[in-house]
């Protein structure tokens, strides 16, 4: 008999469901770096209650310490067992104990008769997906009793010797791949014929799931998953690898509500072998949908192809419309080079005009009017992501902190410049100087006396001591102008070591 599952449902504008974990536990509360599934909203702490899997099997809840507590069913509770139908109350935010919904008997349904009960130490449950490169099974690995994504070559793909060896070289490759928004690669090999790859078990499903459990995504869901996504492109680029293939049905949420990249590093060439569009006998690799217009002519891609891509995936969660239709990919594949695609607003009235202008850019057709990395597309999110969740008045009181930090500066610098004014006028002598005419005396005589310092030898001890005492004034009141700017300052734009 199958294990049950139950997703938490998140009830209100902003909806979204999480599958309650199998192992571990899920903790609910407003804050990304606490918190497995974040929630927004007044009274909701940072880590508010956790839920986890109890003995006998179902699930449990419990209070973190909640300021305004945690309520089941309108009773506030330290710990108590969930049900299905349970409803929480988090602050302002209500959820609700559901049932997982399989969408098509395909997925989801038990382990067919040919596909064995067991294989390379892992216990094989029941589908949950299919490829161009075989089908995707949920098993335990039996030795760590954890659950994994187990792919199993397809019978065509078994028989290509070539295609065998590269599929093991590359996964063993991306085993090697380790980031939070990167689904982990465990193991590669093969038994009685049959090869198989077991990764990180994502047990939210991919977007596209949820797309065709729910329909299109909120704007804000939409947000979170665009920062994720490209937070997983970043370190694609930094490694110099492109995707190729970003689509809904390879981003993946994780059982604390993360989104996950899927097949970095298979894609490249294993994914596109197995599932090669194209045109007049021309091979054009990807989804057609998702494609880029530099991909489909078969022109050479960077990263920024991938963000393309991941544009054409959030016009999908965002209308539940691809950007490009047509009857055959020919169709699909010339509107994508020749045409624009339809206004987002126009599906999405009340999508924000900064998010619009956004997926716009991600989907420019020429590259370089594209974001020009993924990092800087992530960090365009995460202000977005800050200016939704605080309203407007945020980039105006960012305003009149940076106004604030200049004056500070400006304070600091006249500061400085009048300490180092005095200093010197301290060390100089205060009347003038007699000149000595006589034959053979030393013009250096007529010099300022702190013109020693331009000679390479001051008049006097004394004076290399102010002058180092000086300096000592300069570095103190920058150290003090850094510590003062400290809140102001981004925390790449700091001074490493200047500043407590």
């Amino acid at each position: 008999m199958s294990e049950p599952r139950w997703i938490l449902e998140l009830l209100g504008e902003d909806s979204r469901s999480i599958e309650l974990p199998l192992t571990g536990s899920l903790v609910l509360g407003s804050s990304r770096e606490r918190a497995g599934f974040v929630l927004e909203g007044q009274g909701v702490d940072e880590a508010h209650c956790a839920i986890g899997r109890t003995k006998e099997g179902d699930w449990a809840v419990k209070d973190l310490g909640s300021r305004y507590g945690t309520m089941l069913n309108g009773t506030r509770v330290a710990a108590a067992r969930l049900k299905l139908g349970d409803q929480l109350v988090l602050g302002s935010r209500r959820l609700e104990v559901r049932p997982v919904q399989v969408a098509a008997p395909a997925v989801g349904s038990a382990r067919p008769s040919d596909v064995p009960q067991r294989i390379g130490g892992y216990r094989i449950e029941r589908l949950i997906g299919k490829g161009a490169m075989g089908a995707v099974y949920l098993a335990v690995q039996e030795s760590l009793r954890r659950p994994v994504a187990l792919k199993l070559l397809a019978a065509r793909l078994e028989s290509d010797r070539d295609f065998v060896d590269r599929f093991q070289a590359e996964a063993r490759a991306a085993a090697a791949l380790s980031h939070p928004n990167v689904v982990v690669v465990y193991d590669v090999g093969a038994e009685n014929g049959a090869h198989y790859l077991s990764m990180e078990y994502m047990a939210g499903g991919s977007l596209e799931q949820k797309l065709a459990a729910s329909g299109p995504l909120p704007w804000k869901a939409v947000l979170t998953v665009l920062a994720d996504a490209a937070a997983g492109l970043a370190y694609a680029e930094s490694r110099g690898i492109v995707h190729r293939d970003i689509k809904p049905a390879n981003l993946m949420y994780s059982g604390l509500g993360t989104v996950k990249i899927a097949d970095l590093g298979l894609a490249t060439t294993l994914e596109q072998e197995a599932s090669e569009v194209g045109e007049g006998g021309r091979k054009v690799f990807g989804t057609p949908h998702f494609i880029s217009p530099e991909q489909a002519r078969g022109a050479a891609v960077d990263h920024r192809s991938d963000l393309y891509s991941l544009g054409a995936t959030a016009y999908r969660l965002l209308s539940g419309k691809t950007s490009f239709e047509g009857a055959t990919t020919r169709d699909i594949l010339r509107a994508l080079q020749n045409d624009a695609p339809r206004p987002l607003r126009e599906l999405v009235p009340d999508l924000p005009a900064e998010l619009d202008a956004l997926v716009r850019r991600l989907m420019e057709k020429e590259p370089a009017a594209r974001f020009p990395t993924a990092e800087a597309l992530r960090r365009e999110c995460e202000r977005l992501r800050l200016v939704a969740e605080h309203g407007p008045a945020l980039e105006v009181k960012r305003g009149a902190r940076a106004q604030l930090g200049l004056g500070l500066v400006l304070l600091l610098v006249v500061g400085a410049s009048v300490a180092w004014y005095v200093t010197r006028s301290a060390t100089t002598d205060s009347g003038p100087r007699e000149r000595n005419t006589a034959p053979g005396a030393d013009v250096r005589a007529d010099l300022p006396q702190d013109d020693g310092f331009m000679l390479g030898k001051p008049d006097k001890t004394e004076t290399q001591s102010d002058e180092e005492q000086v300096l000592r004034e300069r570095e103190r009141v920058a150290a003090q102008a850094l510590r003062e700017l400290a809140p102001f300052l981004a925390p790449d734009e700091r001074v490493r070591g200047q500043y407590p």
